[in-house]
């Protein structure tokens, strides 16, 4: 959040400073990803769904050439991290998570990812009275409001969220 604001205030007020530090501390997070292999909160839906929207909006206001490739390094990862996470039978977000603050998926996560992936990702399950309430939908039935990401899902990633890669699946990721 604070290189996507950075690199945008130093093209805005044309401010060398301000734009070089945000090229050095989006290549810092960058380098953090290769030699970690990963993002330090892990397969988080809560910041991982920040590092999509914000490298979105970094790349939707930001023009520099560095800056935007970061961003797209970035937001890439996180991508892949989404959907190899996701489990489409339930619609929810495999674990195990870091700073994950409740058990589901929430609705306005589910709905950016809906959006996306250019499909719902909502999964019947039954209500209280068996109404068969959706994911996704809040208590009143209406689905949540949300602005879509400025950029869809990226198309390698894409297919994994309609249907697993084969019938069992196992994932080996490095945390640092």
């Amino acid at each position: 959040m604070g290189a996507m604001v950075t690199a945008a205030a130093g093209e805005i007020l044309a401010e060398p400073l301000l734009l070089n530090y945000a090229r050095r501390r989006l290549a810092n997070v960058v380098a953090s990803l290769a030699e970690h292999g990963s993002f330090t909160e892990y397969n988080s839906p809560t910041y991982t769904m920040v590092v999509v929207e914000e490298c979105d909006r970094l790349l939707h206001v930001v023009k520099d050439p560095a800056c935007r490739a970061s961003a797209e390094t970035l937001s890439l990862h996180a991508w892949q991290l989404i959907a190899e996470s996701f489990h489409p039978s339930t619609g929810q977000w495999a674990g195990p998570h870091s700073r994950a603050y409740s058990d589901r998926l929430s609705a306005s996560n589910l709905a950016t990812l809906s959006a996306a992936v250019g499909m719902s990702l909502a999964v019947p399950r039954p209500g209280p009275g068996g109404s068969g309430d959706s994911v996704g939908q809040n208590l009143s039935g209406q689905q949540a409001r949300l602005t879509p990401p400025v950029r869809p899902c990226p198309p390698q990633w894409a297919e994994r969220f309609r249907r697993l890669a084969s019938p069992e699946v196992e994932l080996v990721r490095r945390f640092i």
